[in-house]
């Protein structure tokens, strides 16, 4: 997307409205496809040439409601298939079209407390934090509400284990964490498509700083990118991230300027363009509209710079496209269209996780009491 701004007058606008103005051209931008973003229910007979005047915090979000005796975190799309977890053992599936999403699998894994899910070649994973800790498995083609057809593939007895989520590189390499178990970081690696997991040596890892820990918020404190990069995140007295570039065998840290300082501050959770370019969010979920809670880099996260604006505390964050981003938390959904540099937020219903699908130009995102939103654009 080419947006021109050589014949704008900035002068007489605020930096925010500057802001809103470039998310509004975004959005006019997309709306000349099939597939336009409504702006509100009130206004939506409305031409997209009016959209330059429409409140940026008014646009519209389809809201749906599955069960609403769950917290859903986890969230995934693979091609037009939607998947979402939790907090009770549900796993939904449904179908993604232009403006919808038609719901038609829903099954229980054990009433598991599940925080992650993820797709790898024909296999659908889902993890539970603990404890005990589980991450089960079950065939894309077998999904069905027949939990014993779910297979375990981790198992974790340790009263004290908590894992947060998992990702994977698409040659069927992986990675899971959690909070420190054993005075070290938990970290498990899969060289088989998650089939094996084995727990990655201390030795390989840095040393825990104090009070540091993953956050469970929606699986994204994790990104398994590119060939064999892949950035964890993590809070506390500092908001560290552990870098690897060879599929795990290696680590360094890489300081960010997320707020920190205590045990429910730091990285909740991020969203990269390629290996160079990302952002990651967070804050504290204890004062969610606190402190600063977004930083980006250009350079692989050798530097940082906290981004301006947003709605303070983030559970979840997603790559939309180009330099588009979009993240969700308690106080509603935040979009910035310079690479993380700056923040609006466009509504204000509470969401704990987030994804973007191009394909159908869609924003999905899912929250407590069985609530989500699509948003096309």
């Amino acid at each position: 997307m080419l947006i021109l701004l050589q014949n704008i007058d900035v002068r007489p606008m605020c930096k925010v409205c500057f802001v809103a103005y470039l998310i509004a051209l975004f959005f006019m931008g997309c709306s000349g496809s099939n597939n336009p973003l409504v702006i509100t229910e009130e206004d939506s007979s409305k031409s997209s040439h009016d959209s330059l005047s429409i409140d940026i915090a008014k646009l519209n979000c389809r809201v749906f409601l599955l069960d609403s005796s769950q917290h859903y975190r986890g969230l995934t799309v693979d091609h037009s298939i939607v998947f979402v977890t939790g907090s009770k053992g549900h796993v939904a599936q449904g179908l993604l079209s232009t403006d919808s999403i038609k719901w038609r699998v829903h099954c229980n894994v054990d009433s598991l407390h599940l925080r992650d899910i993820e797709v790898v070649s024909d296999s659908i994973f889902v993890l539970s934090i603990g404890a005990p800790g589980f991450i089960k498995s079950i065939s894309k083609s077998k999904i069905t509400d027949d939990r014993s057809l779910w297979n375990t593939t981790y198992f974790n007895s340790d009263s004290n284990v908590f894992m947060d989520g998992f990702s994977f590189w698409d040659n069927g390499y992986g990675l899971t964490y959690g909070d420190p178990l054993n005075e070290f970081h938990f970290l498990l690696k899969t060289k088989n498509y998650g089939k094996e997991w084995i727990r990655i040596d201390s030795i390989q890892l840095p040393k825990p700083a104090m009070e540091e820990a993953g956050f469970a918020a929606s699986g994204t404190g994790l990104a398994c990118i590119g060939d064999g990069v892949a950035f964890v995140g993590w809070g506390g007295v500092k908001a560290r991230i552990f870098k690897t570039i060879d599929y795990g065998e290696s680590w360094c840290v890489q300081e960010t300027p997320i707020a920190h300082g205590k045990a429910g501050k730091g990285i909740y959770c991020m969203a990269w363009k390629n290996q160079l370019e990302g952002v990651v969010a967070g804050g504290n979920w204890e004062e969610p509209a606190g402190d600063s809670c977004y930083a980006y880099t250009k350079d692989g996260g050798e530097t940082w710079k906290l981004g301006i604006g947003g709605s303070g505390y983030r559970s979840g964050i997603c790559h939309v496209e180009g330099e588009v981003y979009c993240s969700v938390g308690s106080n509603g959904t935040d979009l910035s269209v310079d690479g993380g540099a700056t923040w609006v937020q466009i509504n204000k219903q509470n969401m704990n996780a987030v994804v973007a699908v191009p394909s159908s130009r869609n924003i999905i995102a899912i929250g407590s009491k069985g609530r989500g939103f699509l948003l096309p654009y």
